[in-house]
């Protein structure tokens, strides 16, 4: 079915805004000269038989929560309030944005390649945020990788009526740094390193020298509301023993204040059920996650009190090869696909019931670049009902980088 086409005027306007450098505390806000510039994306929504969806060409929407986006364009960032239907120009962006975050009060963190930064006023405006260890020290972020960037984004949580965001590193990738865990439950205001994974001779040995447990970096954090815990994912497969085996589960429970317990669940290689890109729990705590193994493709299901025994594990849904993530909603609608490497076709699939049923749609049912492209870093809907991934066709993860364009897709 042909596509129809949305089009619609940008409206452009000017407000004065003062600028300023300083520091505070131990954080930097920024904010400049700002021209208020709203531009309304003009996207074609493409219909099929089980969902619409749309993708840009220009833009590359780092983030989405509620009515609220965050995306990059021309050196900028921009933020939207009604769906990405429109974004007003924000700052410069101060490097390369590699992650974001928005919280449901529209407050965003953003990261560049060793710093993390917020704005409560849609961007017009940033602070950028000291990230201390449990013991209140500065944490060091000399070493060349990544400190704040992020592969799977989260679903939200929301504890007695407040937000938490916990999230891991993904780094070691060409150049390499510690890999930490990190936690903020005041929108943003404060953000603590809460674990460090142990000294990894693979990639330079940066770490706690007292934590035997190393890894290459944090594939994702998510919630199970059912028993009240975060778990950790993490890859890969280093090559130098004791370090083959770089694939973790480890429990997350905060007990108030600065105070942690973690348990460690289960620790694989490569080619283990426990290479992992996302989680998720139902009401009865059947665990699904999107398998990222070199031999166990699909989303793996179990009820969770055997997550101990792989004997019980059962593969919900078949893919072709590995995961690059999932994102479930509450109400049983779901999304998760494939990472190709640039080799495969794209699998992505969809549904509306828990996996009962899905559906697949390859790259050219979805009009995509090419068959081969990479879809990765799923956000749960928009308002509008609308799920995020970003569409990526480069040697790396990109993040802000031009080899990315973003897809937006909702199940009807």
């Amino acid at each position: 079915m042909p596509g129809i086409g949305i089009s619609l005027s940008p409206f452009i306007g000017r407000r004065f805004n003062w600028a300023a450098w300083w520091a505070s505390c131990c954080d930097t806000w920024h904010t400049e000269y700002v021209d208020y510039h709203v531009e309304v994306l003009n996207l074609t929504i493409n219909e099929r038989t089980n969902v619409d969806y749309k993708y840009t060409e220009d833009w590359i929407i780092e983030a989405q929560r509620n009515n609220f986006a965050v995306a990059i364009k021309d050196g900028y960032l921009w933020y939207s309030e009604d769906n990405s239907l429109s974004f007003i120009r924000g700052v410069v962006t101060p490097a390369t944005v590699k992650s974001a975050f928005i919280f449901n009060t529209g407050t965003a963190l953003f990261a560049t390649q060793n710093k993390i930064y917020r704005s409560a006023d849609k961007l017009q405006s940033y602070t950028e945020k000291t990230v201390n260890d449990l013991a209140g020290n500065p944490i060091n972020i000399t070493n060349p990788g990544q400190y704040y960037r992020t592969f799977c984004p989260n679903n939200p949580v929301i504890i007695d009526g407040i937000e938490h965001f916990m999230f891991g590193n993904y780094t070691n990738l060409i150049v390499n740094s510690e890999v930490n865990i990190y936690h903020t439950y005041d929108d943003g205001q404060i953000i603590t390193m809460i674990y460090q994974f142990g000294v990894n001779a693979n990639y330079s040995g940066y770490g706690d020298p007292l934590n035997p447990i190393g890894c290459r970096h944090v594939h994702a954090v998510d919630y199970n509301r059912n028993i009240n815990k975060w778990l950790i994912q993490t890859g890969d497969s280093g090559a130098t023993p004791p370090y083959n085996d770089e694939c973790h589960w480890i429990e997350v429970k905060w007990n108030g204040g600065l105070d942690y317990s973690f348990d460690y669940i289960k620790t694989g290689d490569e080619n283990s059920y426990f290479k992992v890109c996302g989680f998720y729990w139902d009401d009865d705590n059947y665990a699904y996650w999107a398998s990222d193994s070199s031999i166990h493709f699909g989303i793996i299901g179990v009820d969770y009190d055997d997550i101990g025994d792989i004997g019980e594990y059962n593969q919900t849904v078949a893919f072709s090869q590995q995961l690059s993530g999932i994102i479930m909603e509450n109400d049983g609608e779901g999304i998760a696909g494939v990472f190709s490497f640039n080799t495969a076709p794209i699998e992505l699939k969809i549904t509306k019931d828990f996996w009962a049923h899905s559906t697949l749609i390859d790259g050219t049912q979805l009009d995509l670049l090419a068959a081969t492209d990479n879809i990765y870093k799923y956000w749960p809907k928009n308002s509008d009902g609308y799920f995020l991934a970003k569409v990526h066709f480069g040697s790396d993860f990109g993040g802000g980088g031009a080899s990315e364009k973003t897809l937006l897709i909702k199940i009807k």
